[in-house]
């Protein structure tokens, strides 16, 4: 009679141990990690997110996201994997203007890149000159991603691009 009772309040709880395991949306990160919370809102760059059994919400980019597992069984691809082995995957690196963009992404660094004048350049072929320049120094250092803080033009008229780079 013992041995029936434990095994019924073993088979309790282990089910119920599994419904709170299951009642949580799976956030796969770029990087392979994942984060198990409820999201409480997807927006056009972010996704906010709470830890099971807590109320404070957080916030991360949708750019470092590969898929969201709802506790529902639906799964909504955000990104494809991204895999930047050396500055030849150059063209891979994104260009975000917004910080909302890389937020909960690591900070790598800060470059600068320079787009030079030539007779006849416009500034939108300088700053695609810098542009390029930027992505190119990125993927050298393995990140994915650059946030453009400022774009000034010098004294010679060159165009000075100031970014940080991100990586998953």
């Amino acid at each position: 009679m013992k041995t029936k009772i434990l095994c019924l309040v073993f088979l309790g709880l282990s089910s119920w141990g599994f419904s709170q395991h299951t009642s949580s949306d799976l956030i796969i990160k770029m990087n392979g990690d994942s984060l198990r919370g409820k999201i409480t809102n997807i927006g056009p760059d972010q996704v906010t997110y709470a830890y099971p059994n807590e109320t404070l919400t957080y916030t991360i980019s949708k750019n470092g996201l590969k898929e969201i597992q709802f506790a529902s069984g639906r799964i909504e691809k955000v990104n494809d994997p991204i895999v930047i082995k050396g500055e030849e995957d150059w063209e891979k690196v994104k260009i975000a203007v917004l910080p909302s963009e890389v937020t909960g992404l690591k900070q790598v660094g800060r470059i600068y890149a320079v787009g030079r004048p030539n007779f006849g350049r416009s500034l939108a072929k300088k700053e695609q000159i810098a542009l390029d320049k930027a992505r190119k120094e990125a993927a050298s250092k393995g990140c994915h991603l650059i946030l453009i803080e400022s774009r000034n033009l010098d004294t010679d008229n060159d165009l000075i691009l100031t970014a940080v780079i991100y990586s998953f």
